[in-house]
């Protein structure tokens, strides 16, 4: 496989949303081979929208390349709608090795997903698109994650 891609396009370097995902894209997608491996099978276009900062990033997945924009481009297959501290949180979701359900295993595992069930039923994190493009959601859930296995 090609070494993964992480590309800011021009004005996501101002972003600080665009240029985090950036940053925790490099690392991940370097130290988690199930990660690069769920990285290489993407071609999708994801929005990440921060209700209260007023931020919007696009990432293009296009097979083992992502291009990180700032605003909304395209048409999304999935949206992460939310407070920045809800969309960035998905950084520290707990993922199993084999089935990518959450198990957590410790009690840090656990308050992290108490925390993400809790925005999703208090809608302070919503997913659009999460019931037609369910595989999708996990993979960008695990590439962002970096306590997933």
């Amino acid at each position: 496989m090609l070494d993964p891609i992480v590309d800011l396009a021009p004005g996501a370097e101002e972003n600080d949303l665009a240029t985090a995902f950036a940053d925790v894209l490099r690392h991940n997608l370097r130290t988690n081979a199930r990660a690069q491996k769920s990285f290489g099978a993407m071609r999708a276009t994801v929005h990440f929208v921060a209700v209260d900062t007023t931020q919007a990033v696009t990432m293009r997945f296009d097979h083992g390349r992502v291009t990180i924009h700032e605003g909304n481009i395209g048409i999304p297959a999935i949206t992460f709608c939310g407070a920045r501290e809800a969309i960035l949180g998905l950084t520290i979701v707990p993922l199993s090795p084999c089935l990518a359900l959450p198990i957590p295993a410790r009690p840090r595992d656990w308050a992290a997903l108490r925390g993400l069930y809790s925005q999703l039923a208090e809608r302070k994190l919503t997913i659009y698109g999460f019931f037609s493009h369910a595989r999708l959601v996990t993979r960008v859930i695990r590439i962002l994650s970096s306590r997933s296995a």
